[in-house]
Formats: structure tokens, sequence, C-alpha cells
């Protein structure tokens, strides 16, 4: 999936562009994030490209198995997730799993 986020100021008003890049880690910027107009709204939003969603998430599920983890379907989400902090670490995350 293509995902969008949308950004606002502590006082409500939509992120510029340029202040959007600010919260994006540099070496995603305009690779694997770009800043693109929504399709329904055309406002600028951070577009996260699927392409690259596989690749990441095969490279941390690889890593689990390492580490003699054994990832299961239902923590895929999670997975996803802790990709997405690493391309846009000031968002706040919450990976609490029940056991």
């Amino acid at each position: 999936p293509r995902l969008w986020l949308f950004g606002y100021t502590e006082q409500g008003t939509p992120l510029k562009p340029a202040q959007i890049w600010e919260d994006v880690v540099r070496v995603h910027a305009k690779d694997t994030v770009t800043v693109d107009p929504f399709p329904s709204t055309k406002v600028p939003m951070v577009s996260i490209h699927p392409c690259q969603h596989a690749r990441v998430m095969k490279k941390t599920v690889d890593a689990m198995l390492e580490e003699g983890r054994d990832p299961r379907p239902d923590q895929a989400l999670s997975i996803f997730l802790k990709f997405i902090s690493g391309v846009v670490p000031t968002i706040n995350y919450d990976f609490t799993v029940d056991t």
C-alpha cells in the first residue's frame, strides 16, 4: 500500500512542504519518500512509496529470523510501522503487543 501522511503545526495549521521535510530522515528523502499532492484533495502530503515496503520488511523479518525470533503474520502491521518509524521518526508510535 502507498502510505500518505499529513502533518500539522502545534497551532493546528497544515505543514508546508519545507516543514514536512524536516521530519523525514534524509536518506529516504526524495527516494522512498516524496511530497506529492494527495489524489483526491491535491493537498501536499508525505508519500511513502510501496516499492520499498516489501524489500525493507523482508530485511526486517530476516533479521528477526537470524535472532532466533519467529515472526507471525499478525505482526505484519507492527513490522510495517517499525519501517515507517525509521523513515519518519518524529511521529509517536506505540509498539505495545498483546502476547
